[in-house]
């Protein structure tokens, strides 16, 4: 158990959880901005896909440059489009059955913020002084 809790720990590890964090909310993205646009076809769908792409990469790139604070803007962001997300799905987000779109709008911007800062904290993707 301690050696996985060690893996677990890793650079890596938290940058490979990151990673998967920011790939789910890529859909959400994604899908906000083919609602906005309205636009349909696999051009649509590639805009798309590029627009989250490129927003998410953002995200890494700048934990990956040790940017902390910048976490904060995209976490509000990325709550924000994830509301939308269910919005513009038909859930009436001022309803009991609203809560758990408001729980998960909020539960993978705070994920990924909380990686974003340990990565971060630990200067960036280099292993500990003491680890290597």
């Amino acid at each position: 158990m301690t050696r996985i809790l060690t893996i677990l720990r890793t650079p890596g590890a938290m940058l490979a959880a990151l990673a998967l964090a920011l790939v789910a909310q890529l859909e959400h993205t994604a899908q906000v901005f083919l609602m906005v646009v309205g636009a349909d076809g696999w051009q649509a769908q590639l805009h798309a896909y590029a627009f989250a792409l490129a927003v998410e990469t953002a995200v890494l790139l700048f934990v990956l440059a040790g940017h902390k604070r910048i976490s904060y803007a995209f976490a509000l962001a990325t709550f924000a489009t994830n509301l939308s997300y269910y919005a513009m799905a038909g859930v009436d987000l001022l309803s009991v059955q609203g809560a758990p779109a408001w729980l998960m709008s909020l539960l993978l911007p705070a994920a990924i913020m909380g990686y974003s800062h340990t990565i971060a904290e630990r200067g960036g993707t280099q292993p500990d002084a003491d680890t290597t």
